[in-house]
């Protein structure tokens, strides 16, 4: 590995101010010698000039060499991340993976990472120091053996602390990163104050285990640097002894003390910065658990587009932790043109079977299927293609209105965004906005108000002319502009052969519906055209939600 050979040569270059300084010492200062003074000058400036060339191209080396060993990992953390978000149970380690990934590339550009390259190649001082003066050696080798077991206690004592702090930390981010998500929210509701003593509990309490653990690696660290000073003052006592003795010549005395220094020097380092190493090291175990996750799913076979049915049969999904079914045993067909209106009172379900069809929360039991195939058989992004999804909670990304419709697909088709723009109507909306499908949303859709957002979003989930459109409550925030929209869009999308799920709460968006759902504790109640089920209810003397 060429960094282990600059390191060899960088270090051996360190000797070159103590042999500098033994040959002033002992050759220049006793013989008045100018031009050997100039000579040795211009040669350890030639050197110096040669360790500085080196020292920077291994700098740089290391930073790309980090960029490059974290640059495929992020990019996987970024997909193990986002699918991890997906599903009920998710995985602590997989859901910080950015973080991680983060945490370990700030480790591998620093001067603390140079320092592990530095360390093996102490006992080259060591010897130097050896041959020197035995005495002095035998100094040198037990101070070492004394701060490496300082070294070793730090690292056991803080190593638990550190990471500690670290949890706590990220926690307390999370908690702020909510409050800002929710911010206007927490303003309108006068829980400012509240819930930020919420989070002020929680930066407190990383900032307590920060301080602990700061603490251990400060008191540890103070103690190495002061031994070490204390060792350089013996060794420069013990260098004079051995000068009077007759043992040793006077430039030795520098030249050991230098070298001693030199020698501590990657160990002082990795004390100093040691809660860096730890957590470098902890975000790499964490790291190692994901990162032979298959993420690319693209070697699966290519299958035809949908074109014809989609098929749900005995789905069921139980939430976490409780283990109850959120979803019990659904079963329903729908074929080509069909529109499925879903209806049902609250926390029945509805939402989470539209995520269901989307195959972004797994089953437990049972399969959904278009045209006969499991949407698992499909690579996420081809089966995305042939997907339009409208969420409940609608958010837009920062970028243009142009980028939100077209999914930020880099080869976006402006055609096809206008048309899933026109398609949902909102094509003069975007017209009347300055820029018009230039027209930054900023983060979060902030610049349109809820409406607005929520029809840009169904132009997104209409664009590249998906088969299954899945709208979760598409009207909750709409105008009757917005619901006459919605009316031409359903008509289209039955015109052009889609299969259309929308969850309801409007009994006029049924209109256009030819199929309904009723669902109820997690299970369909009733399935079928919606006058069939309107004279079903008609003879119990009941009558589902939707069609009040």
């Amino acid at each position: 590995m060429p960094i282990i050979g600059f390191s060899l040569i960088i270090n051996s270059l360190y000797l070159t101010g103590p042999l500098f300084m033994m040959q002033v010492y002992d050759r220049v200062l006793a013989s008045a010698n100018i031009p050997t003074l100039i000579a040795l000058l211009l040669i350890v400036l030639i050197l110096y000039a040669f360790f500085g060339t080196l020292e920077y191209i291994r700098t740089q080396v290391l930073v790309s060499h980090g960029e490059a060993a974290t640059e495929s990992l992020a990019q996987k953390a970024y997909h193990i991340c986002m699918l991890e978000r997906t599903i009920p149970e998710p995985n602590k380690e997989k859901l910080n993976a950015l973080e991680e990934v983060s945490t370990l590339r700030a480790f591998l550009i620093s001067p603390t990472f140079s320092a592990l390259f530095d360390l093996p190649w102490s006992p080259i001082f060591l010897f130097f120091v050896f041959s020197l003066h035995p005495g002095l050696g035998s100094i040198a080798l037990i101070a070492t053996f004394i701060l490496t077991i300082l070294a070793i206690i730090n690292e056991r004592l803080s190593r638990k602390t550190i990471e500690s702090a670290s949890a706590s930390t990220q926690a307390a981010h999370q908690s702020a990163l909510t409050a800002q998500r929710n911010a206007t929210t927490l303003l309108a509701n006068g829980m400012l104050q509240s819930f930020g003593k919420t989070w002020q509990q929680a930066d407190h309490t990383a900032r307590r285990k920060s301080i602990d653990a700061s603490t251990i690696n400060s008191s540890f660290s103070t103690l190495t640097k002061t031994l070490r000073l204390a060792i350089q003052s013996i060794m420069l006592g013990a260098g004079a002894y051995f000068v009077i003795q007759g043992e040793m010549s006077p430039g030795g005395i520098i030249a050991g003390s230098i070298t001693f220094a030199r020698a501590l020097a990657p160990l002082e380092q990795l004390l100093g910065n040691f809660s860096q190493l730890v957590n470098a090291r902890s975000s790499w175990k964490h790291i190692k658990q994901w990162q032979q996750a298959k993420i690319d799913d693209t070697d699966k076979e290519t299958l035809p587009p949908p074109k014809k049915t989609l098929e749900v049969s005995k789905l069921t999904i139980i939430a976490p932790h409780t283990k109850t079914a959120i979803l019990k045993n659904i079963n329903f067909s729908l074929s080509a043109g069909d529109i499925l209106g879903i209806s049902g009172p609250s926390g029945c379900g509805k939402s989470t079977l539209a995520k269901a069809l989307t195959n972004t929360l797994p089953a437990n039991l049972g399969k959904v299927c278009l045209d006969g195939a499991e949407l698992n058989q499909w690579p996420r992004e081809t089966l995305g293609a042939y997907i339009g999804y409208l969420p409940q909670e609608i958010e837009l990304f920062d970028g243009t209105i142009a980028q939100n419709i077209a999914r930020f697909n880099e080869q976006d088709n402006f055609n096809a965004i206008l048309k899933a723009s026109q398609m949902a109507d909102t094509h003069k909306l975007i017209l009347s906005l300055p820029e018009g499908y230039n027209t930054r949303l900023g983060i979060q859709g902030m610049a349109l108000s809820a409406g607005q957002r929520q029809r840009i979003a169904l132009a997104r989930a209409l664009y590249g002319d998906p088969f299954l459109i899945i709208l979760d409550e598409p009207n909750s925030n709409l105008d009757r502009a917005g619901d006459e929209a919605i009316t031409h869009t359903l008509q289209t999308l039955k015109q052009n052969k889609c299969i259309t799920v929308m969850i309801v709460h409007r009994p006029n968006t049924l209109t256009l519906a030819n199929k309904l759902l009723i669902m109820a504790e997690g299970e369909v109640k009733a399935f079928g055209p919606p006058e069939s089920i309107m004279q079903a209810a008609k003879a119990k003397k009941t009558m589902p939600v939707a069609l009040t």
